[in-house]
């Protein structure tokens, strides 16, 4: 089943040159860009330069993050080449807490991998002062949702910080049959209640920090989530500011507004600037759309893998968190604060720099 998720071979040669992202960090750093998050679109290790790709961001002074499945950084060498850099963060892809659960959830991988990883991790936490922090990062399907407690287990285990779960995102016809099964939802939001419990009580205090852990049990709390749509109860609550806080710059060189907008894309760094992408009438055609509260727009069946729902982002939306910061905080501004913004908005839109 989950190699339909596998990326195609024409994908896995798409790779950013290092001179067109050094390029790009010059523009990024501009404009005021504080943070670079690398994943998706492969892992962000198999490019051919990424010790010098990482290099490049810590010396233009920005915070960086990492996703990997940490298969190719498991040697000494390579541990202590991170080490050096200065990775700020490591989200590790393991989506299993044994070996038994990896192999299924790795159809390229086998139980021999999950243990020279594990002890990989294990190792880096050992010799880091501070950082990288570590965050253990499970998507949970039919395949291992009931090694949930074991992917628990893992974290403490290798030292990790911290642990996050995310439901599957399928692509209809392909892998429905990963979707957890409304027996399967019910059992593993027991467990979560009982594990919140636990990090209070016994087992699980002071050793590990739930990252995301509510939005996790909201999306399995939803009765949508049989169907796939894991955030449909919340997408209409709030605006999506996204577009205004993160573009996401895919290895063929496409800029995409959000994490799931890749048929959307706003324009292409081996042709434009980034700087000239960010203010585009295409960008800004995405801001205006997408800040609304009701996803009525026929922008949004762009957004996703399922070319036949109307709204993507009901499916799984990477965004919330980010989304759901920047309303609070528009939110918590006083009067004063809101008329100054509303100003500043009216002199850009006039002036021609609509937001």
């Amino acid at each position: 089943m989950l190699e339909d998720l596998l990326i195609d071979p024409q994908s896995k040669k798409d790779t950013l040159p290092l001179h067109v992202i050094q390029k790009t960090m010059q523009d990024l750093k501009a404009i005021g860009t504080k943070e670079i998050y690398m994943a998706g679109g492969g892992d962000p290790t198999m490019h051919p330069q990424a010790f010098d790709v990482w290099q490049c961001i810590k010396d233009a002074g920005m915070i960086l993050y990492v996703n990997t499945n940490f298969v190719r950084l498991s040697s000494e060498e390579a541990i202590r080449k991170v080490l050096d850099i200065g990775i700020d963060h490591f989200t590790l892809s393991m989506w299993a807490g044994t070996a038994q659960a990896y192999s299924k959830t790795h159809p390229n991988k086998g139980e021999k991998d999950f243990y020279k990883v594990k002890k990989a991790i294990t190792l880096l936490n050992q010799l880091k002062t501070s950082t990288p922090y570590c965050k253990v990062y499970h998507v949970i399907s039919r395949l291992n949702y009931d090694d949930f407690y074991h992917m628990l287990d893992f974290c403490i285990e290798t030292g990790c910080e911290s642990v996050e779960f995310t439901l599957v995102d399928t692509i209809p016809g392909k892998t429905d049959q990963l979707l957890l099964l409304e027996e399967e939802r019910q059992w593993l939001y027991e467990q979560c209640e009982r594990v919140l419990s636990q990090t209070k009580d016994h087992k699980y205090k002071g050793k590990v920090l739930l990252f995301g852990f509510e939005r996790f049990m909201r999306r399995l709390s939803s009765s949508d989530s049989n169907q796939g749509e894991h955030d449909k109860n919340i997408i209409e609550s709030l605006p999506c500011y996204i577009a205004h806080l993160f573009a996401r710059v895919m290895p063929d060189g496409d800029i995409n507004s959000c994490l799931k907008s890749h048929r959307f894309p706003i324009g292409n760094i081996h042709y434009q600037s980034f700087k000239d992408i960010w203010s585009s009438n295409r960008q800004k055609y995405f801001r205006s759309k997408a800040q609304v509260y009701e996803k009525k727009d026929a922008m949004f069946s762009l957004i996703g893998n399922d070319a036949s729902a109307t709204v993507g982002c009901y499916k799984s939306c990477d965004d919330i968190a980010r989304n759901q910061y920047m309303h609070k905080r528009l939110m918590d501004l006083n009067p004063i604060e809101k008329g100054f913004l509303e100003v500043y908005r009216h002199y850009l839109t006039v002036s021609g720099q609509k937001l």
